[in-house]
């Protein structure tokens, strides 16, 4: 009877071990730039708290320059908070070949749902823990507190602390990653050719946009004193290039350069216009770029660090893309453009001494208010956005800029060669501005400068020596 029975019941096999994780060449998120957020909003709710209770007493204008710092830092910490989870989702997504069941999109589109992301934030990092407590049962972990300090970050957001809570979470769950998936050393996030090539996009995108304010300031001169600085420019080039040649033959012969064939007569007519062009260019150049920046060197500074941005990130962003296997330039051009295309223009249209100058007169308020606000510089770059209207036009623009260029280099246009690059976009540039100036929106001043802008961003990614293989998509390994 005890045998039958025995044999009856079924056996208790011992639960078979989860597969093993491979391992993944990712970065984990670093949660440091979170907390610095954090600890903005945070000073700012503190600064408020001490006005509301008569602690302290600020003006109406500084309680407004802290309330949009406040938020702009709330926003940062909570946009960089729902990037490190997707960051970590896709970890463990890759790590277990697709066996843990939520995929990073996902996981960040239901914070968007309205109810429904207080039940998400504290079912998320509970699944989380249980997963990493699947696969590895000794791991010391609790599941249940990550879930609640999550909904209550959530529920105490208005005190400014939510930031904090949020940052730690996402850190206790990393480092507990960090003891069961096996990362790699993944290739540097930046070297010092891509930032190179990103600083001489930026420069030259800077410098075209000033030096075609500075030529359309000396289009207005007179004749008379055109030709005078145009002849006195030509003149000290021509002077320059007749004291090169001995000064050179002088250096290759006290230092013993070995002395190479001269070239044909053609040949050194040829190098010798080139050279003679290129110098009156350069001093033609500094000079009008010296004059319109010890004029207004706030405004020109502005400029220049605006487009260093901008295009200085789409194209370090196109450097890296390039690298991914398969490629992510098309991507990563785009979300970047547009991020960084943002945060320029909100940084811009927020400035209250910006917007109170531009309101100063009830004259530049009607003047302004009959059409499109500044589509020119802010075409291009939001010097004079002062609506939302006003900042959808640049920001997709250079989004568009991103993608297509990402696109040039993730198809191999033109043998993936960087003038597919520059000729996709100088054909979007030429087309979106086309456009705009059909519809009225641009006058032909603001399409030069917007003009000059991508115009000097392309030439630079044409000089640059090694943009010829950052720019170009990598072969897969087979």
């Amino acid at each position: 009877m005890s045998s039958s029975a025995t044999l009856s019941q079924p056996l208790s096999l011992p639960a078979a071990p989860p597969p093993p994780l491979r391992r993944v060449r990712l970065r984990m998120p670093w949660v440091l730039p979170g907390y610095l957020a954090s600890a903005v909003s945070f000073l700012g709710a503190i600064a408020m708290f001490a006005h509301f209770t008569r602690l302290s007493q600020l003006s109406p204008q500084e309680m407004v320059n802290v309330n949009l710092v406040r938020m702009a830092a709330d926003s940062t910490a909570l946009l960089y908070w729902l990037f490190c989870m997707y960051r970590l989702h896709k970890i463990v997504r890759i790590a277990s070949e697709k066996r843990y069941p939520l995929s990073p999109g996902w996981a960040v589109v239901r914070f968007f749902i309205p109810i429904y992301s207080l039940f998400w934030g504290y079912k998320w990092p509970n699944g989380m823990a249980q997963f990493l407590k699947q696969q590895r049962p000794d791991l010391q972990i609790n599941l249940r507190w990550p879930g609640v300090a999550v909904l209550a970050a959530t529920l105490l957001g208005i005190l400014g602390i939510r930031g904090f809570l949020l940052f730690a979470v996402l850190s206790y769950l990393i480092r507990r990653a960090q003891q069961v998936v096996e990362l790699e050393t993944p290739p540097p996030l930046l070297t010092k050719t891509q930032l190179d090539l990103a600083t001489s996009a930026g420069l030259g995108a800077g410098f075209g946009l000033v030096l075609c304010q500075a030529i359309q300031e000396f289009s207005s001169k007179g004749w008379l004193d055109m030709l005078r600085e145009v002849g006195v420019v030509a003149l000290v080039a021509v002077g320059i290039v007749k004291f090169i040649e001995p000064l050179s033959e002088w250096v290759r012969h006290v230092f013993h350069v070995e002395h190479h064939p001269a070239a044909p007569a053609g040949q050194s007519w040829v190098l010798r216009i080139a050279v003679l062009m290129a110098i009156a260019f350069s001093s033609f150049s500094h000079e009008m770029l010296d004059k319109q920046i010890d004029k207004n060197p706030s405004e020109a500074l502005r400029l220049m660090c605006a487009m260093l941005l901008v295009t200085g990130g789409i194209t370090y962003a196109w450097a890296a893309g390039a690298r991914c296997h398969p490629a992510r330039a098309c991507r990563r051009g785009l979300v970047s453009g547009a991020a960084i295309a943002l945060m320029v223009l909100a940084a811009l249209w927020t400035n209250p001494a910006a917007a109170q100058s531009k309101i100063a007169t009830a004259e530049k308020v009607t003047h302004n208010a009959d059409k499109l606000p500044g589509l020119g510089v802010s075409l291009f770059l939001g010097a004079e956005v002062s609506s939302i209207y006003g900042m959808a036009v640049p920001l997709c623009l250079w989004a568009l800029f991103g993608l297509i260029g990402g696109l040039s280099i993730d198809r191999g246009w033109r043998n993936g060669s960087v003038s597919g690059v520059v000729l996709s976009v100088l054909f979007t540039a030429l087309l979106v501005i086309a456009v705009l100036r059909l519809a009225g929106y641009v006058e032909s001043r603001e399409i030069a400068l917007g003009a000059s802008a991508v115009l000097g961003w392309c030439v630079s990614l044409l000089l640059f020596p090694s943009a010829e293989t950052l720019l170009r998509r990598q072969p897969q390994a087979a």
